[in-house]
């Protein structure tokens, strides 16, 4: 089987995919090529954003500094840290965002504003219209999220109701300039999806017609869907400076690089992972089989999970789970799926690592993967069969890696 070597090798490949996004080099490298720039305000929001704001701050003098996050870390005598929720914005998330406006606004002609953002912002940094409340907005959020929606949608959704999302930040520190590191978490790269794009303009995205499309209508909260139906394009500064230092692609190309280093043969996919988790693990285990030529293939981007059942896990565990169903009774592959953040959905773990005898050992302790499977509860199956990923959370957050690996690739690789 080469199942605990294939596990080992696929970890190290996801590891230096990691490493590869981690915020406090790729940040240290952007600003040491930014040198003219005079910065005196930074505000750093996401779960990448203390280590983005340690490299800021090691480099710039005399910054105000403003850091949010989703978990405790260590930062700079002289930078205020607040902690919110993620991936349901809570009250500190209300605290969060009126102290990003505060800054912001505070800001003159002169003055110069680095914003360093990475993925978990939508949910970190939140001030809502004045009508909104923040249950509204969880009930929203929940309903978008169990109905499939994507990224790109809910942001476009949750943007109508936000004075920080789809350039509100921008809006708020005008006339000041603003510079933009971004730690990308989004297949696109698209900076107005990217945290919702507090900074840049939103995209060109009809919130009203999302909620229609889902049938939400009805669903929503009164308040949503006033908001909603009149959202408008907001009037932004003409001037953008915009700069992605980190993303899936960089990831995905470092765990090639690794695997190559290792004597294998391998590459990252054409397209990025979309739609949804279960099906989509299935569909790039049968194509792998299709290139006996390739050792391993990386995957990059982010799926949605529709939310039927009562149990817990993430998109990427789902995806395991799926997998270790498709590659059931077989002796060929081993997989991987993980977040890049260390976090798949609300639960400990990153992800899972199955393969085609993690079914067989579920059922032998009673527990059926497919029953698991429909009722959306893959984190503790994963967890019962030893089959779950946990890293604790990475520091940074590029979307999603899946990898897949032949066993018989590794006579020759040096794992």
């Amino acid at each position: 089987m080469g199942s605990k070597r294939s596990q080992r090798l696929l970890i190290e490949l996801y590891r230096a995919g990691i490493d590869a996004v981690l915020p406090e080099p790729v940040v240290r490298k952007a600003l040491e090529q930014r040198s003219h720039d005079a910065f005196t305000a930074m505000v750093a929001t996401g779960k990448a954003a203390p280590g983005m704001a340690r490299a800021a701050i090691d480099i710039l003098d005399d910054l105000q500094a403003l850091v949010v996050s989703d978990h405790a870390e260590p930062v700079p005598s002289n930078a205020r840290m607040l902690l919110a929720g993620h991936p349901i914005p809570d009250d500190r998330s209300l605290d969060a965002g009126a102290a990003v406006l505060e800054l912001c606004s505070s800001l003159k002609k002169d003055d110069q504003l680095l914003y360093l953002i990475s993925g978990g912002t939508s949910a970190l940094v939140e001030s809502l219209h004045d009508a909104i409340t923040l249950n509204e907005l969880e009930t929203t959020t929940s309903l978008m999220l169990n109905a499939g929606a994507t990224i790109h949608e809910l942001n476009a959704v949750r943007t109508a109701l936000s004075a920080v999302k789809g350039g509100g930040v921008a809006i708020a520190a005008a006339p000041a300039d603003i510079v933009t590191l971004a730690i990308s978490d989004v297949v696109s790269d698209d900076p107005s999806v990217i945290g919702s794009g507090p900074t840049t303009r939103p995209a060109n995205i009809n919130p009203a017609a999302v909620v229609q499309r889902y049938g939400l209508a009805n669903r929503l909260p009164a308040a949503v869907l006033s908001a909603v139906n009149q959202a408008a394009r907001p009037v932004m500064p003409a001037v953008y400076d915009y700069s992605i230092v980190a993303s899936g692609v960089l990831a995905a190309q470092a765990a090639v690089d690794e695997g190559h280093r290792h004597g294998l043969i391998g590459k990252s996919a054409e397209e990025p992972l979309d739609g949804s988790a279960r099906a989509a693990s299935r569909e790039i285990i049968r194509k792998f089989r299709d290139t006996p030529e390739l050792d391993f293939l990386v995957f990059w981007g982010e799926t949605t999970v529709v939310v039927n059942g009562s149990g817990s896990g993430g998109r990427c565990q789902e995806a395991a789970l799926a997998a270790a169903l498709e590659l059931d009774g077989t002796d060929d592959l081993t997989f991987l799926a993980a977040g890049t953040d260390g976090i798949d959905g609300p639960t400990v773990a990153a992800g899972g690592i199955v393969d085609g005898s993690t079914a067989e050992r579920g059922r032998t302790l009673g527990l059926n993967p497919l029953s698991a499977l429909e009722n959306n509860d893959s984190a503790p199956w994963l967890h019962a069969t030893k089959t779950q990923l946990v890293t604790g959370p990475t520091g940074t957050n590029v979307g999603d890696l899946w990898i897949l690996l032949r066993h018989d690739a590794l006579t020759g690789a040096t794992a």
